[in-house]
């Protein structure tokens, strides 16, 4: 960060990337306030009274980084300059939930100890349309490993200190061992584990080393009968946060490679026809659609009685499937797991572990 002017002179600035200059506040104490920085980040606190609606970059404003109304605040330029890189990155308008607190305020949040709300280097931001996973994975992408990065329920924060560390808010779809095995897919370094939940105060550092990247994975039933329900799969997509699931009648269908498109419902289908499906946690269940199911099941029956799937998940819903990873090679084909198909009437709404005289009881009685 840039501080114009000397100690001596009559006032420092500080400039931004949109060209606008703030003035360095002469003390840290104004109107019964405490604005001291407990971190002793070195970010200076401004003075932002009646500039508000001025622009730090080109998507962004004093008042969202200070407070509406504020008139003292710190703002790391590089938090805006990791703000706008995300916005242009999504695409999209990025909301700022909260970002400077002074210690007053961020005890009346519940901030924990040694978070970067105080010192002006947090953000917790929302982007309509993206899950907090999905937006966590394009925040690393864009800003790289050297950012904290809290999930929330709908939201993420960020943290531009300059080193790798997570925490979960209240709300969020994982538990903070979850989100830590997904950013260290992501970025399989040594990084600091913070623990966070409402009223917690005390911070819990704890150095993970070596993540190994795993591998997306995909579980179905071993059985499924063609008279009942759609077979359902539990889904752990990985470091991805979209996903598709594809099955076979025959195996060699689910090579990417062969000409599956002209393939009738009854032998193939890939969920990806309707669009990559977001997940939220750290795994999620998919339910094969009927429609889908009362055409390939019996085929499936018809033809060796096994129905073979797998998993295709990306980084994005675009139809370019960027950063493709798959629970099974193209290659592997022939190896892919499968559903041993049956064909029972007597069990549609009874059940597989229910026999018929039990059900034949239960509804006479």
């Amino acid at each position: 960060m840039l501080v114009t002017g000397s100690a001596g002179s009559e006032a420092r600035t500080v400039t931004f990337p949109s060209g606008v200059t703030l003035n360095v506040a002469d003390s840290n104490s104004h109107g019964g306030v405490d604005y001291s920085d407990p971190e002793g980040s070195g970010v200076p606190l401004l003075s932002v009274a009646g500039r508000g609606h001025e622009r730090l970059s080109r998507s962004f404003l004093v008042s969202e980084l200070a407070g509406r109304n504020a008139k003292f605040a710190r703002i790391d330029v590089a938090l805006v300059e990791a703000l706008q890189s995300i916005r242009d990155r999504v695409g999209a308008a990025v909301k700022i939930l909260s970002a400077y607190r002074h210690p007053a305020q961020d005890a009346q949040a519940n901030g924990i100890d040694g978070n970067g709300h105080v010192s002006g280097q947090t953000a917790q931001i929302q982007v309509t349309g993206r899950t907090a996973r999905d937006l966590a994975r394009l925040a690393l992408d864009t800003l790289g490993c050297q950012i904290g990065i809290g999930l929330g329920s709908n939201s993420i924060e960020i943290d531009v200190r300059g080193s790798l560390a997570t925490w979960v808010l209240p709300g969020a779809a994982m538990t903070l061992a979850q989100f830590d095995e997904f950013v260290g897919g992501i970025c399989p370094l040594d990084r600091i584990s913070s623990g966070r939940t409402v009223g917690q105060s005390a911070r819990v550092d704890a150095g993970l080393e070596g993540t190994t990247v795993k591998a997306p994975e995909i579980t179905g039933p071993e059985t499924a009968n063609t008279a009942g329900p759609a077979p359902e799969f539990r889904v752990v997509p990985g470091r991805n946060s979209y996903y598709a699931v594809e099955v076979a009648v025959d195996p060699s269908d689910l090579d990417a490679g062969r000409d599956r498109e002209s393939l009738p419902p009854s032998m193939f289908y890939g969920s990806w026809v309707e669009g990559m499906k977001p997940v939220e946690g750290a795994s999620t269940t998919y339910v094969l659609p009927q429609r889908i199911w009362e055409q390939i099941g019996p085929a499936a029956l018809e033809r060796g009685g096994r129905l073979y799937y797998r998993l295709i998940t990306t980084s994005s819903p675009n139809e370019s499937w960027p950063d493709r990873e798959s629970s099974l090679s193209d290659d592997d084909a022939q190896r892919a797991p499968g559903i041993d198909v049956w064909f029972r009437p007597d069990r549609i709404a009874l059940g597989a572990n229910v026999r018929p005289e039990e059900g034949f009881w239960r509804t006479r009685s």
